[in-house]
């Protein structure tokens, strides 16, 4: 796999992502002066059911395509992935439906909800398997139609639903358009892919798979737990309003989470072939540049975040302004965990990633008791930032241990989280300093041209291609 595909490849998937949910963004602050702060907050609370949820129906089988490419059909293992996810699928929307007069409360849902929860959770985990089954070969352009027709869906009908049959309760109305989106796309994503393998059960796939991605399970848990179910306590603990407000802060990790997601399935598979092939020498040279670029969009997007915060949402949104500092670092963090879980994957060792994730959401968990109550649903954004720094230093740890080598570049990855940490110190001390903010961000960018150009002139200098200016 050449690097020049990849990274064609990387460009896409984040330049077909940022348009994608640019269309979600763009239409933040229609649903944000649609829905009160309350609505909000259940449509959030919602969504962060169904992330737990998918996790469970899809059985994390997703992250095992990049293995199973290499010992198996990958079409016949895929398909044979959906039939085992829909028959347990089944199993569980049973078993939820007998039992329901036992949690109804707890959860506050009526049973038909329950079951468009667990219909729309099913059909995400299969729009999951699409996705990572597309993102071995690069196939981004097609990753671009399944998303819009997603995100398009999504808005259209969520929107039609809160002014016509939901305008009285439009957090419903937001929840109903958004799960009849997925699932519609699911429909067509299972036919696809039965017309190429017939629906199997056969015994090597199902045990590989189980083998492989049962650790992952408790992981990805895990992680839902650290992304999402802080907006579950502070809606228990603070209430909705709160839990709307909190939720709202994560519209800018989201922009760091599409960044993150869309480079995944490039690094994952480039990272594959170059463990394989020992090049440590080029893993340690691209993980930094890689964590590099991370890190600066990552100080570019705390420096601007209060304006973003005030242009897309109302003035009872405007609180979240306090978490986005904490969040986005947080976020920077979970981001280097993907660069040494690599490793993991790649040896299968797969118990490790559900060990570190589990320590670190149960530290969560626990932080969260105790501040949240004290200081209120701010405490969460830098509970949420402990955790994730912990989760990526055990990961860091344990890729060491398994290679018996540093792959990657201790001190250059030191030296970038530093920065980023003082980023958002300067933001939180100049939070009313607009114009500082705004020209330090400017002043990044400029050296970030000039760093992109100095490298494009460095990398095509083989090829005798036209030299670009420098302006620094």
């Amino acid at each position: 796999m050449g690097e020049n595909k990849a990274i064609k490849a990387g460009i896409g998937y984040t330049v077909a992502n940022y348009l994608i949910k640019g269309l979600s963004f763009f239409t933040l602050p229609i649903f944000t002066r649609l829905l009160s702060t309350k609505d909000f907050g259940v449509y959030n609370t919602f969504l962060a059911y169904e992330n737990i949820l998918t996790i469970i129906l899809g059985m994390a089988f997703s992250s095992s395509f990049n293995v199973a490419r290499f010992k198996f059909k990958i079409n016949r293992y895929v398909s044979c992935c959906i039939s085992v996810s829909f028959i347990f699928s089944l199993f569980i929307l049973g078993i939820i439906d007998v039992i329901y007069p036992l949690y109804n409360r707890i959860l506050n849902m009526d049973r038909w909800m329950i079951t468009l929860l667990v219909l729309f959770s099913f059909s995400s985990a299969v729009v999951t398997f699409y996705n990572s089954y597309i993102g071995l070969e690069f196939q981004y352009k097609k990753f671009v139609i399944i998303s819009a027709l997603g995100a398009i869906g999504n808005i259209v009908l969520s929107l039609l639903l809160i002014l016509t049959l939901f305008s009285g309760n439009r957090g419903l109305g937001r929840i109903i358009g958004m799960s009849l989106s997925s699932i519609s796309l699911s429909v067509y994503i299972i036919i696809f892919f039965f017309s190429k393998e017939k629906p199997c059960f056969e015994k090597d796939y199902i045990k590989f798979a189980l083998r492989y991605c049962i650790p992952i399970i408790p992981h990805s848990l895990s992680q839902i737990i650290l992304n999402q179910f802080d907006r579950i306590m502070i809606s228990s603990m603070c209430g909705e309003n709160e839990a709307g407000i909190y939720s709202f802060a994560y519209t800018l990790f989201s922009i760091l989470l599409i960044t993150i997601t869309s480079l995944d399935k490039v690094w994952a598979p480039w990272f594959f072939d170059n463990l394989k092939a020992n090049n440590y020498l080029g893993i340690k040279k691209r993980s930094s540049q890689y964590a590099l670029v991370m890190a600066s969009f990552s100080a570019l997007l705390i420096l601007i975040a209060p304006e973003i915060i005030r242009f897309l949402g109302s003035k009872e949104y405007w609180g979240s302004v306090y978490c986005v500092a904490p969040i986005i670092v947080g976020g920077y963090f979970s981001f280097l965990y993907y660069i040494p879980c690599q490793v993991e994957y790649y040896y299968e060792k797969t118990q490790y990633i559900a060990l570190g994730s589990i320590f670190a959401a149960g530290l969560n968990i626990v932080l969260n008791i105790f501040f949240i109550k004290q200081y209120g649903y701010v405490a969460a954004a830098y509970t949420t930032l402990l955790s994730y720094f912990l989760y990526f230093v055990f990961h860091y740890v344990i890729s060491i241990i398994i290679v018996k080598k540093r792959i990657f570049h201790t001190g250059k990855i030191v030296i970038l989280s530093i920065g980023v940490l003082l980023v958002a110190i300067i933001e939180t001390t100049l939070m009313d300093y607009p114009i500082i903010r705004w020209g330090l961000a400017a002043v990044m960018c400029l050296l970030l041209f000039n760093g992109g150009i100095k490298y494009l002139n460095k990398y095509h200098k083989k090829d005798n291609m036209r030299r670009l200016p420098v302006y620094l």
